[in-house]
């Protein structure tokens, strides 16, 4: 066979060749792809996930929670409670005293916000409505303020008891209306019209668990902290290693209600350290 029929033969063969694929790929019909379509789209929707049922939506918040602090008013220029909301920038003014606010606190159960201004214990709702006098402390003697100085309200976990601090430590009940001198601070009266403090007791925060109250022991020379046990009426006091300053809400809790973690920030006449 000569070169001119090989190169006919081949060129024959690659012919036919191309014929046989030449329908896969350019003869399919519509209606077939239509159908292969159906079926990957039919298995794809099988084995994906129901993102809607299985995965949580995000939070729709900047913040985890509603942020709440001590500022200024515009309009009368007082110290007021004011709330920023879970957006970061979205802001209300929930106090509007006429006198300014020195401390608060809000109820984890319910968002009410308790605090002190004109030496009174108040109350109210997360919105700024349903203003409620609790306890009024009256005038404070301002020779000895720490005798009738009213302060540091604390929401239980439950947000049925509120801490004060009121001439020792106070529990009010929510539910009663009803408020208790758990301990009465000790004083001596110097006889020249000063009273000398031995010890103060003023609330700083409940454990978790609620059965636990951290507090702040006051002194003339200074300041340090005891556990409350609710359940025993029992104050134990705390002690820093190594001189560490333990007190005044550099405190916290551990989630389950066994531990304190402690900043002692003081340097000079004690140790710094957690």
């Amino acid at each position: 066979m000569n070169k001119r029929n090989c190169f006919l033969i081949a060129l024959l063969l690659f012919a036919l060749a191309l014929s046989a694929c030449a329908p896969s790929i350019v003869t399919e019909s519509p209606s077939s792809e239509d159908h292969v379509a159906t079926i990957v789209a039919g298995t794809m929707q099988a084995l994906t996930p129901d993102v809607t049922e299985s995965t949580p939506e995000p939070s729709a918040g900047l913040l985890p929670r509603s942020f709440y602090y001590l500022g200024i008013d515009n309009t009368s220029g007082l110290m007021q409670v004011f709330r920023i909301e879970r957006d970061g920038t979205s802001m209300h003014q929930v106090t509007f005293e006429p006198l300014d606010v020195k401390s608060y606190d809000v109820s984890q159960a319910d968002g009410s916000v308790t605090y002190v201004s004109n030496n009174q214990l108040l109350l109210v709702d997360a919105n700024g409505s349903g203003r409620r006098l609790l306890v009024d402390g009256g005038v404070v003697d301002q020779n000895n303020p720490f005798v009738s100085t009213l302060s540091s309200p604390v929401f239980s976990p439950d947000g049925q008891t509120i801490a004060y601090s009121y001439r020792g430590l106070n529990f009010y009940s929510i539910a009663s209306g009803v408020s208790n001198l758990i301990i009465e601070n000790r004083l001596t009266d110097s006889g020249n019209g000063f009273i000398f403090p031995d010890e103060l007791y003023s609330p700083s925060q409940y454990s978790p668990d609620g059965t636990k109250l951290l507090v702040t022991l006051g002194y003339y020379e200074g300041a340090s902290s005891a556990i409350y046990l609710i359940a025993n009426d029992t104050l134990v006091r705390l002690k820093g290693d190594q001189g560490a300053l333990i007190c005044c809400g550099r405190e916290k809790w551990t989630a389950d209600s066994s531990t304190i973690y402690a900043a002692s920030s003081t340097t000079g006449m004690f140790n710094a350290g957690l």
